[in-house]
């Protein structure tokens, strides 16, 4: 197997397993690439731990609206401090093919 294969194939088994454990645990692709991650996890244990039936609902509301604050700033603090490349690939858009884990 030449070099550059036992590259892809790595490549590809790590593209799989980060697909198959974002799909498993739907609120890791947020903290992905975002500067305020922590911050992210202690808000979602809090709206997770509120009962709909006793707290009023302008207060998940509110607490969902500082989540989504939170996210896009981390996100953008994040991009920010990213190379040039990663900039620019993400101004042009998708190009890297995704790997479907169940078409195998």
């Amino acid at each position: 197997m030449s070099k550059s294969n036992k590259f892809g194939d790595e490549f590809r088994q790590y593209s799989l397993l980060g697909q198959k454990l974002s799909k498993k645990l739907e609120y890791l692709p947020d903290y992905a690439c975002n500067t305020n991650a922590l911050k992210l996890v202690v808000l979602d244990v809090y709206l997770e731990g509120l009962d709909p039936q006793k707290v009023p609902k302008e207060l998940v509301e509110g607490v969902k609206k500082i989540r989504l604050l939170m996210k896009r700033q981390g996100e953008a603090k994040w991009i920010m401090r990213a190379d040039i490349l990663t900039n620019l690939a993400l101004k042009v858009g998708q190009s890297q093919k995704r790997f479907d884990p169940e078409a195998e």
